[in-house]
């Protein structure tokens, strides 16, 4: 097969000229396409659905890693929000990186641990139809916590069919997720999710880390260029940190890497 690209109007406008393989005593068809490229900078990306598909996702965890450069830490048993770094910059937990959900901000501007703290373990991942990425502060429009850069999660308003899933793994890991996508075509389009996860960790007391989300959408009306959505969550979590631990404790033997210093 033959392609020739020709680039035109400043590579906005390209013409596609495809050959198809001629087989013997067939004519030959030529067909032509116009398109155009979208343009966007170097620093901005799209991952879709189709990448969480490729790439399984059972944790907010998990989409965050969709951004490449971009390096998880979990100090804390699992339940607190995630470490960010990225692109070079300690980002704690969301001091220098904006996060966002359907465009409405996550970081909180005021907390106790530090401005900008973005908790996202009440996203089910299930849920996503697109993360947005942007790298650098080079973006206003995104706020003062976007100095290594930004994440704009964007959920479904629906999916092709209702489900319900069971995941297990190592240390008593257990998930359950529920979908109600109902057919499209009614007035008012709900789309509910669920999740409920458990895990003890690795560590020598137990973590019994547990987490609930529901997920609630209702579309009253959607068009190629508008729709109309009401979002609603509920999100509740426990679990018994292990806490923090000194080096000169495990160097010395006298404390393994997962142990605690106190259990309660």
């Amino acid at each position: 097969m033959l392609w020739l690209w020709i680039w035109l109007f400043g590579a906005n406008w390209l013409l596609l000229i495809v050959a198809q393989p001629i087989a013997y005593g067939a004519e030959a068809v030529e067909e032509y396409v116009w398109g155009q490229q979208p343009t966007s900078a170097a620093t901005e990306q799209t991952r879709w659905a189709k990448d969480l598909e490729l790439r399984p996702s059972s944790t907010p965890s998990d989409v965050l890693r969709l951004a490449p450069g971009l390096v998880i830490g979990q100090h804390h048993g699992g339940g607190k929000a995630d470490q960010i770094l990225f692109r070079g910059f300690d980002s704690d937990h969301g001091t220098d990186f904006a996060v966002f959900i359907d465009g409405i901000p996550v970081n909180m501007v005021s907390h106790a641990h530090g401005q900008g703290y973005a908790d996202l373990h009440w996203l089910i991942p299930e849920t996503i139809d697109r993360v947005e990425i942007y790298k650098g502060p080079y973006f206003a429009h995104l706020g003062d916590f976007a100095t290594s850069g930004a994440m704009n999660i964007i959920t479904k308003r629906r999916d092709k069919d209702s489900s319900f899933s069971i995941a297990g793994g190592s240390y008593n890991t257990q998930r359950y997720v529920g979908v109600l996508s109902p057919p499209e075509g009614t007035p008012l389009t709900p789309y509910l999710a669920f999740e409920a996860y458990h895990n003890d960790g690795p560590f020598k007391n137990e973590n019994n880390y547990n987490r609930y989300n529901v997920f609630s959408k209702f579309t009253l009306f959607s068009t190629p260029a508008s729709n109309l959505s009401f979002l609603g969550t509920l999100f509740k979590t426990a679990w018994d940190a292990s806490g923090q631990i000194p080096a000169r404790a495990v160097r010395e033997g006298t404390l393994g890497r997962f142990g605690s210093l106190d259990p309660s």
